[in-house]
């Protein structure tokens, strides 16, 4: 657990689109509380891990996550291009499992649309 916040533009940026699973959620859909991700972004740090779509996350480096506001509270304690660990349940066979994902590198929003736009860029000069 860390206790300091590092400096704004450095903290991680995971790359997902998520949606919080809240207590309504768990009674009528029979899902985990947590952060449901329902996209992926091209080039985030999540596109280069395990993490998949329809995941949801419950951990993040240990502690519980409950909601996005509150992954995301999480990750300005961590600084980009660090490692964490996420424990997400994934939906297999009718049934959710745990699964752990230990090498999930943290981009700096920052560096991250950075990229994009250079992408972007190069797109628009191959069309």
């Amino acid at each position: 657990t860390k206790n300091q916040t590092v400096a704004e533009g450095e903290e991680g940026y995971l790359g997902i689109q998520g949606l919080t699973v809240d207590d309504s959620m768990v009674k009528q859909q029979d899902m985990p509380a947590g952060v449901f991700v329902y996209g992926i972004i091209d080039g985030g740090a999540a596109a280069n891990s395990d993490l998949r779509k329809r995941d949801i996350i419950v951990k993040f480096d240990g502690q519980s996550v409950k909601s996005m506001a509150a992954l995301q509270d999480l990750l300005k304690y961590y600084k980009a291009g660090e490692t964490v660990e996420l424990g997400v349940k994934s939906l297999e066979n009718g049934e959710y499992v745990d699964r752990k994902i230990n090498t999930t590198p943290i981009d700096s929003q920052e560096q991250f649309f950075e990229e994009a736009y250079k992408n972007a860029d190069k797109s628009a000069d191959n069309q």
